[in-house]
């Protein structure tokens, strides 16, 4: 009979990983036999160690003591049998949510590759899955190549804006973190409480990552040195609202964060363990540590976004680490009848989807083929086309999310949590266009859930200074930097602001035909720079004693054209906070025939300021980050802005 699980090599790393345990009877029993007795008695003990540890914890024969997991699962391709993994320890089965992919290099493991990755631990008839009430230490071999909104290693966990519980252990944009919900099952809504490592994560390299809750103390350790302690979360552990354990991704009711790394072994126990035995199993396992991986599998760079959905299309754009072929299989419904394959292998597709029809839903999902190949596929998301007129239908916006991924994150779960249709983005998506790094890990890696669910219309802000990279990530038409979409019984202009604006300019005479020609029911427009703004000091140090000149002098000329085409709600952004102005014309307040102007810029950058005294323009802003969404239901308009908590701030309604 072979072991269901790793066979230690000797004595010694069994007590390294799994402490003393309750074996004094058995060993005083050999103690008197003959001496050749004794050895042979003594090699059957350790031929069969491994059983007996599974069984004394299967059975619970074991105490509180005795250093051994509760559940443990060695991740390697060797173990996979069925779409699953065995536990090592205990009888909780790992059920892969997709073919996994498998490294060899320093240690077997599997690769997740930020798609439809990682596995659930479900309960059994009558057996529940671990839920340690006053201690608990979760530990894993992990290899993480890439930072998250919200990332998980193994947790069962539930965490939004209406309660939490459980336990995770995870990582965000740049550190590991351990978070856990107190207060003892039954108890109700709770609170998350996170602590994270003071030092970064050092990503593409191997780290055994432990963390730990005695009732009164919550630990964070990295290769056996602490490095996260916190004395804020005390009592039982509130598992509210959480069933199945998580490996490979933070999971929640409302949240799947795929992980983009590597897992070898995991483990969870009932008990706080030591610093002294986490120190132990590090030494033992030493060698793995600081040890980077050769080539890996394919993983998703940018996880699939879609793009410029019109009334019988939508695209859909991704980008990985090696060259795949990639396909979409799509329709109305799952399992799926049709499909789109890229015509070569390559690092960055932008797919059309063709031939659908006026306010059409469905759901798609991506599957890649590696040359070797390896499978990445994602998890069944949704799609739509624009519909035709009469039919409601909301937007929500966003602005200025530059250098800021944590809050760039919560505004982008807020805006996926209110369901629009699709998004509009002010500009400023990053902070200098060139940088490749910032694009992935500052815009679609904090709103990849988002984007992959909501087209995104963007428009260019100073600090993408027309890099090549963002006519590479949206795909938009011709010219890009200005366009035009409709969506029902709505029109939508977009200008790029850095570019000349005066009477006469390109965009102004593109702009003023385009708006004569349109027959939308609502207009709208949108660019970066705003026409009206009392920020203290963009337009004027007002908090000097300068005077503002209350918006951006470049961008003052299209009043004249709003105002002529009764543009309903001018957008922008550049100036960090929110803002919204009563109707304007001709400079003045004008409740029927004006012109309202929103600054939504609170998507992560820095956060800015108002005029010391309020402007006559001024209806109603607001310092924090925040989307803003907007409602039209025939000839009813209803604005509303909700902050980075969800919390509503601010809203306005406008018939025709």
């Amino acid at each position: 009979m072979v072991p269901n699980g790793p066979v230690p090599q000797n004595f010694m790393e069994k007590q390294a990983r799994f402490g003393k345990m309750p074996l004094w009877p058995v060993a005083k029993s050999i103690l008197v036999e003959p001496p050749m007795k004794k050895i042979l008695l003594l090699i059957s003990l350790l031929a069969f160690l491994p059983l007996l540890i599974r069984y004394q914890r299967d059975h619970g024969d074991t105490d509180n003591n005795s250093g051994l997991p509760t559940a443990a699962w060695v991740l390697e391709g060797a173990r996979v049998d069925k779409g699953g993994i065995p536990s090592t320890v205990g009888n909780w089965p790992l059920k892969l949510h997709a073919p996994p992919q498998s490294i060899t290099a320093p240690v077997e493991a599997l690769y997740f590759g930020g798609g439809l990755t990682g596995g659930s631990v479900l309960s059994q008839k009558n057996r529940p899955t671990p839920a340690p009430k006053e201690a608990i230490s979760l530990l894993a071999w992990v290899r993480i190549d890439a930072g998250a909104r919200k990332g998980g290693i193994i947790g069962r966990v539930e965490d939004n804006r209406y309660g939490a519980g459980g336990t995770y252990l995870g990582y965000d944009e740049t550190h590991l973190v351990f978070g856990l919900t107190p207060g003892g099952p039954g108890i109700g809504e709770g609170r998350l409480h996170i602590i994270r490592s003071a030092k970064p994560i050092d990503k593409g390299i191997w780290s055994l990552v432990v963390a730990t809750y005695d009732g009164k103390e919550m630990r964070l350790f990295v290769n056996g040195e602490l490095v996260a302690e916190s004395t804020d979360a005390r009592g039982p552990i509130n598992w509210y609202r959480t069933d199945s354990w998580s490996i490979g991704r933070f999971s929640d009711e409302n949240e799947k964060v795929p992980m983009i790394g590597a897992i070898r072994e995991v483990e969870i126990y009932d008990k706080a363990l030591s610093k002294e035995s986490i120190r132990a199993r590090f030494a033992f396992q030493s060698a793995r540590a600081k040890t980077v991986l050769g080539d890996s599998p394919p993983h998703f760079v940018i996880a699939p976004y879609l793009q410029f959905p019109d009334t019988n299309s939508f695209r859909v754009c991704l980008e990985t680490s090696s060259p795949v072929t990639a396909t979409i299989e799509y329709g109305p419904e799952a399992p799926f009848n049709l499909k789109t394959t890229s015509k070569e292998a390559a690092t960055f597709h932008e797919i059309p989807i063709e031939g659908l029809s006026p306010g059409t839903m469905g759901y798609y999902r991506v599957v890649c083929q590696g040359p070797a190949g390896e499978r990445l596929e994602t998890a069944i998301l949704p799609w739509q086309t624009a519909p035709k007129e009469g039919v409601p239908f909301s937007f929500a916006i966003i602005g200025d999310t530059q250098g800021n991924a944590p809050a760039t994150g919560k505004v982008a779960d807020i805006m996926k949590e209110l369901r629009p249709n699709f998004a509009l983005h002010l500009g400023d998506v990053v902070n200098e266009g060139h940088d490749k790094r910032q694009w992935v890990e500052e815009l679609f890696r904090p709103s990849q859930e988002l984007f992959g669910q909501v087209p995104l219309f963007p428009t260019m802000g100073n600090h993408e200074k027309n890099h090549p990279n963002y006519y590479k990530y949206f795909a938009l038409p011709a010219p890009e930097y200005r366009y035009s979409y409709t969506w029902g019984d709505a029109e939508f202009f977009v200008l790029d602001s850095n570019k000349p604006m005066a009477k006469g300019t390109l965009q102004y005479t593109w702009l003023d035909e385009a708006m004569g020609k349109s027959k939308a029911k609502w207009k709208f427009c949108y660019h970066h720079h705003p026409v009206y703004s009392s920020d203290n000091n963009d337009f004027g140090d007002t908090f000097a004693g300068k005077r503002s000149l209350f918006g951006d002098p470049k961008v003052r000329p299209l009043a004249t054209l709003y105002e002529k085409h009764k543009v309903d709600i001018v957008f922008c952004g550049h100036v960090h906070l929110y803002e919204r102005t009563h109707p304007i014309k001709n400079g003045k307040l004008d409740e029927v025939g004006g012109v309202v102007y929103v600054t939504s810029g609170g998507g992560g950058g820095s956060l800015e300021n108002f005029t010391p005294t309020p402007e006559w323009f001024k209806a109603a802003n607001r310092v924090d980050y925040h989307t803003t969404l907007v409602n039209i239901r025939n000839s009813t308009l209803e604005l509303r802005a909700f902050d980075k908590d969800g919390l509503l701030f601010d809203q306005y309604l406008r018939t025709k």
